[in-house]
């Protein structure tokens, strides 16, 4: 094959813990099944953005190129079983809850490695004219492949995040190809990887549903959801204000001036934009213990059934992202039955996503209203004074000042 490389192998390091559904098998580890197919798809969409197409060489299938979008290279994934760690998951997957939960651990492993054979011929031309094999492309787009996905179970919160060790600089520049718009957390050194999950922890339960831990001990743990403030100063109720005025009984005990029973304009399902389950436990009120339950369920001209969150985290190193993804069609102006009673997820011009990071991240970074928080397990991330950038920054300067 004279001076052809048709194959390389590269280091991984583990930034958090792995959620395997065959955890208790030895041997598990990083499945290559999961990579190739995500790596081929990111491969794509980068050429895409390049306004370049992939030659048919590259394809493993050249008959099926319009089914088939599958990439001619084979990767194996190992790592070192003797040093692999296996222990209950963080509290951020919450899928060993329940009687009928079908129990899951996480992974950690030593010595990952990653190895690539190649069988394509032919390159393709970049924007900077800059010609590569399907070899060179891997290497050029594989540190950014790690630091923007995520394996395994719960990935879109963090868990399974690997990187390639000893790669290329994540610099904005670098990473601004494949995502135009990203945030990112910087810490001092690279934290452990629950210490990590439990930041995404709380900064997802700012961003999306709150926290109510009251308790004699912390009157004042209370939180409301940024993503129903974020509404109410639209003078738009969330759902949380509907099932609290239009679908549950809860007594009298709610304080009436609260926020929630204001007069709105409209009521949308907002916490839905953030991702959709389908049941949701409700507390009446940041000073009470009464609950009640909500079914939700998709009206009979809405295909939605569940909703992944459109907001990715990723650790790597010392460095956290925080990934926006598009928002589908259908999830706007789409009707849900909370109980019996019918609502909406807003509308495109009531809701952009990057728009709601701009304005969580300034709320973030003032740690409006969750400075005294006392609890044991959102008090260490606040106390961090940590700090979501926006890349690129606005123009007219940073909003998250």
């Amino acid at each position: 094959m004279g001076d052809f490389i048709y194959q390389r192998e590269y280091s991984l390091r583990q930034d958090t813990p792995l959620i395997h559904f065959q955890h208790e098998q030895k041997g598990a580890c990083l499945r290559a099944s999961e990579v190739k197919p995500q790596l081929d798809r990111f491969i794509h969409a980068f050429l895409c953005g390049q306004g370049a197409d992939v030659p048919k060489t590259w394809y493993v299938a050249r008959s099926k190129i319009d089914s088939v979008k599958a990439l001619a290279y084979k990767l194996s994934i190992s790592c070192d079983v003797a040093r692999t760690k296996t222990t209950p998951p963080h509290k951020l997957y919450f899928g060993n809850m329940g009687e009928n939960a079908q129990i899951k651990k996480q992974q950690t492993y030593s010595d990952v490695r990653i190895r690539f054979i190649c069988f394509a011929t032919g390159k393709v031309c970049l924007k900077n004219e800059r010609k590569l094999s399907l070899l060179e492309l891997i290497d050029y787009v594989l540190p950014a492949f790690f630091a923007l996905t995520c394996f395994g179970t719960r990935a879109t919160k963090g868990f399974g995040s690997f990187s390639v060790k000893n790669g290329r600089k994540l610099d904005e520049e670098y990473l601004r190809q494949f995502a135009p718009v990203y945030y990112t957390i910087a810490y001092p050194t690279a934290p452990s990887g629950n210490e990590v999950l439990n930041d995404i922890w709380v900064i997802w339960g700012m961003m999306k549903s709150g926290f109510n831990l009251v308790s004699e001990r912390a009157p004042d743990d209370y939180y409301k959801g940024r993503i129903f403030r974020y509404f109410s100063e639209q003078e738009i109720g969330s759902e949380k204000a509907f099932i609290k005025q239009h679908v549950l009984t809860l007594g009298t005990d709610s304080n009436k001036k609260s926020e929630e029973y204001r007069v709105y304009k409209r009521f949308v399902f907002s916490r839905a934009m953030l991702g959709l389950a389908q049941q949701y436990s409700f507390r009446s009120g940041p000073k009470t213990t009464r609950q009640g339950k909500v079914t939700v369920s998709a009206e009979t001209d809405n295909p939605v059934v569940r909703f992944a969150s459109p907001v990715r985290f990723v650790p790597n190193g010392n460095m956290l992202l925080i990934l926006p993804v598009k928002i589908p069609q259908h999830m706007y102006n789409a009707k849900f039955r909370l109980n019996s009673q019918v609502i909406s997820t807003p509308s495109q011009d009531e809701f952009d996503l990057i728009e709601y990071l701009d304005w969580f991240c300034g709320e973030f970074n003032a740690r409006k209203e969750i400075e005294n928080f006392v609890n044991s397990n959102v008090r260490p991330t606040i106390q961090k004074q940590l700090r979501i950038e926006r890349h690129p920054q606005l123009k007219g300067g940073d909003a998250n000042a």
